[in-house]
């Protein structure tokens, strides 16, 4: 925001239309911007600015994207609805991207795709997944599901039928992998998702007029289940 900075862009998206592609880890590897720092430093800044070098952000083509952050020991990957992957080691989807950031896995996907995510574990411990839905370069939505348990043989899914966070489906996790759910966590537009942590309380009462007996169990999951006998 300081007048006092100058500011350019690379428009790499355009840059990939003419050569091979590049991404933010490799940006160094684009000639001309190369050459646009050499100028900077020896002499001065050049007129007119270099192909693929802008003093204002290029503008978006208005695509809607899903991406995906997983701070966790479990590996990340999605299919889309032709069965097609994009993960660590295969990417078979058009226009997604896999990245890692030391511990931190990264995808990023057409929203057209209609993924579904999968986790898969390697390690004890948690995981937190953040989910972000972008239209162009503005974040639309948004859900994080913080603090997930799990261990060695965890399982995970979720999908988005219509490429939105609003119609996902849960977050399924399975612990222990022996196909029965342990959790189904439902996303959130805006909010921090967390596990159910909180034992199941139960209340007893007893009515003096009908002798009634009632146990009302609650968790902060569910709705109340009374019992009662006479």
């Amino acid at each position: 925001s300081s007048p006092n900075v100058l500011r350019w862009w690379v428009d790499l998206e355009k840059y990939n239309d003419d050569y091979i592609d590049r991404d933010h880890k490799n940006i160094l590897e684009v000639s001309q911007l190369r050459s646009f720092i050499e100028n900077i430093i020896t002499t001065n800044i050049s007129t007119p600015l270099p192909n693929y070098i802008h003093a204002a952000a290029p503008p978006s083509d208005g695509e809607s994207r899903l991406r995906f952050f997983l701070h966790s020991p479990l590996a990340l990957s999605a299919t889309d609805a032709a069965g097609q992957e994009i993960s660590a080691s295969t990417s078979t989807i058009f226009g997604a991207r896999y990245e890692r950031f030391g511990d931190v896995q990264y995808i990023s996907l057409p929203a057209s795709a209609y993924p579904t995510l999968h986790l898969e574990g390697f390690a004890a411990g948690s995981f937190t997944l953040e989910v972000q839905e972008i239209v162009g370069d503005t974040m639309s939505a948004t859900t994080t599901f913080l603090g997930i348990p799990n261990a060695t043989t965890t399982t995970a899914q979720m999908s988005f039928g219509d490429g939105t966070i609003e119609h996902a489906s849960p977050l399924v996790v399975d612990v222990d992998n022996n196909g029965t759910t342990d959790m189904t966590l439902q996303p959130k537009v805006g909010e921090i998702v967390v596990p159910d942590t909180t034992p199941p309380e139960i209340k007893m009462t007893f009515s003096t007029s009908t002798k009634a007996l009632a146990f009302i169990g609650t968790d902060d999951m569910g709705t109340a289940t009374i019992t009662s006998m006479t």
